[in-house]
């Protein structure tokens, strides 16, 4: 009983010390303090900064109008009184149009074709068309809408001119059977930060302790002339479980502190919808943070150099966004995409974040998340302890 307690006590003196050593590490190397404290301080506030708006208003947009005629002038009007558009031109060729797009005086041009009047008189349909910058979308986004709500309304008004019935009612009701209305659950304002940002906090976790995890393991290597993770024959690394785990506790006692900051007090003050009781929060981004950590173990089995993990991960933060759903449709997404979206831990973690903060569901309401994020913690677990086995035991070996 006494020798149990004495070799409990050995391993768990070995974790600390390890623990201690892995946070002094971190606190020596400039680029893992980056990653690990600078860049999620600054990260959310860019990114807020560039969709703190939500929406645009009054993007430039320049007409070339071929009919120049009353219903095409009527057109163009229209829009302009849009808040989501500002005409700031009527051109006459398509050449003069483009040359103001090119000098960035406008984000979109629209041409009305020279029949629009006469198609229109003749009950035929129309074709007015649409050039847009898609240096930004939210631009492409206030063209379209302005541009499809204003030719329904005329062309309802047009239908209702032409075929009129015998009393007011009557002609609504044959141009318009059906009255719709739209209303955007969760987000009013249809804007970008209040559905995008949740995804992009959770992401700028997993991605900042991936690359501060696998720069620490590149230095590691560097460091041993043999290239291992794990140092040869050192005294408190007499396992690999207990350097992973030391490892571990390490990264996830300074992720703590930057869960709180990005996950709670961020969105305070972003102004994101924060509709998650404390508890679900809480007990949501456990799962989470322990998948990231071994997910960031896991990865780092594979670094051999420092700048590896600039190579390696940086440009998976495009890819890893969209295999959230929220900035891309998860229907649209293809099925081998959406299986290995999965094996990332910020997949169900956003899609989580999401639904828990934006739209008040419960840790019943995101189970298939929240069981996803344990199967993966466990999944890592298993890899990683499997990959420090074999650094360790051919550690050993060579010493």
């Amino acid at each position: 009983m006494v020798r149990m307690a004495n070799s409990i006590k050995e391993k768990l003196s070995d974790i600390h010390y390890i623990w201690l050593t892995e946070l002094k590490a971190i606190f020596a190397d400039q680029g893992v303090m980056i990653f690990f404290f600078l860049v999620p301080l600054i990260y959310p506030l860019l990114y807020a900064a560039f969709y703190n708006n939500e929406v645009v208003r009054d993007a430039k947009l320049v007409f070339v109008d071929e009919d120049n005629s009353r219903l095409s002038r009527e057109y163009i009007r229209r829009i302009d009184a849009t808040p989501d558009v500002e005409v700031v031109k009527i051109l006459p060729t398509l050449e003069e149009a483009n040359e103001m797009l090119r000098r960035k005086e406008a984000y979109g041009v629209v041409l009305i074709s020279k029949d629009f009047s006469k198609d229109l008189t003749l009950r035929r349909q129309t074709n007015v068309t649409l050039f847009s910058d898609l240096s930004s979308v939210l631009y492409y986004k206030g063209f379209m809408v302005a541009l499809n709500d204003v030719s329904l309304t005329m062309g309802r008004e047009l239908t209702a001119a032409e075929d009129y019935g015998p009393s007011d009612l009557a002609t609504a009701i044959k141009v318009r059977p059906v009255e719709s209305e739209y209303v955007a659950y969760y987000n009013p304002q249809t804007g970008f930060e209040s559905f995008l940002m949740p995804a992009i906090l959770v992401l700028i976790l997993q991605q900042t302790m991936s690359l501060g995890v696998c720069m620490l393991a590149g230095t590691a290597r560097e460091r041993n002339e043999k290239h291992y993770i794990i140092p040869p024959m050192m005294a408190h690394y007499g396992g690999p479980l207990r350097v992973m785990l030391g490892k571990s506790l390490a990264y996830i006692f300074v992720y703590v502190f930057n869960c709180i900051w990005i996950l709670v007090l961020m969105p305070y003050f972003l102004s994101l919808p924060r509709l998650a009781a404390s508890i679900d929060l809480i007990l949501f981004f456990v799962p989470f943070l322990l998948a990231s950590t071994f997910f960031a173990l896991t990865l780092s089995l594979f670094v051999y150099r420092r700048e590896d993990t600039m190579i390696y991960i940086v440009f998976t933060s495009v890819i890893f966004i969209f295999l959230v759903g929220l900035s891309w449709p998860l229907y649209a997404i293809p099925p081998f995409w959406k299986a290995f979206g999965y094996l990332i831990p910020s997949t169900p973690g956003g899609q989580g974040f999401s639904a828990l903060n934006g739209m008040g569901a419960t840790l019943t309401e995101v189970e298939v998340q929240y069981k996803t994020l344990w199967i993966q913690t466990a999944f890592y677990f298993i890899i990683a302890a499997f990959g420090y086995r074999r650094q360790y035991v051919k550690s050993n070996r060579s010493s």
